[in-house]
C-alpha cells in the first residue's frame, strides 16, 4: 500500500528541488469522490523533481483535486513509484492537452530515496530518460475510452 511509512513532504521543499526534465509513464488516481476515482488514468511525465511532478493528459484537472500516483522509471525496476499528490495547477497546452504540475504529499521513504538516488545520478550525467511518445499515449487512451 503506498500510505505505509510516508514521508510528509514540505511545501517550502518544492522550489529546492531539483528538476529532471524527463518522460516516463504515469498512472494517476482522481480522488474526487465519485465512483469513476479507482479508474487509472494514463499521462506522460514531463519533469519530475523530489518534492513533485509535472506531466501532461488529456484530462483537466483543477487545482487542489488529490491524486494517488504511480510513476513507472524502468531504470528503478518494474516496481513503480507510489505517491499521493495535490494538483497545484492545469494549463491548456493544445487542444484536450493539459499540463499538469503536482506536489507531492506524501511518499514512502523507500521510493523517496529511489527517486533521489536516481534524479541525482541523472543530473551528474545529465541525461534523461524520454522513453515514450506522449502523441502515442493519447492516443491509446482515447481509444481506450471509446471502447468503454
Amino acid at each position: 500500500m503506498i500510505n505505509r511509512s510516508p514521508r510528509k513532504i514540505k511545501a517550502s521543499e518544492g522550489r529546492r528541488s531539483p528538476r529532471l526534465l524527463a518522460t516516463f509513464l504515469i498512472r494517476y488516481f482522481l480522488f474526487d469522490g465519485t465512483p469513476g476515482e479507482n479508474i487509472a488514468r494514463t499521462a506522460n511525465t514531463k519533469d519530475v523533481s523530489e518534492s513533485g511532478v509535472r506531466f501532461v493528459t488529456s484530462e483537466k484537472l483543477e487545482a487542489g483535486d488529490l491524486l494517488r500516483l504511480q510513476i513507472l522509471i524502468p531504470a528503478l525496476g518494474d516496481s513503480p513509484l507510489g505517491a499521493f499528490a495535490r494538483v497545484l495547477h492545469c494549463e491548456s497546452e493544445t487542444p484536450g492537452v493539459y499540463r499538469v504540475s503536482a506536489d507531492f504529499l506524501e511518499i514512502r521513504d523507500e521510493d523517496h530515496a529511489r527517486l533521489k538516488a536516481f534524479i541525482d545520478s541523472r543530473l551528474q550525467t545529465k541525461e534523461a530518460g524520454h522513453l515514450f511518445s506522449t502523441g502515442r499515449i493519447f492516443k491509446r487512451a482515447a481509444g481506450s475510452a471509446k471502447n468503454k
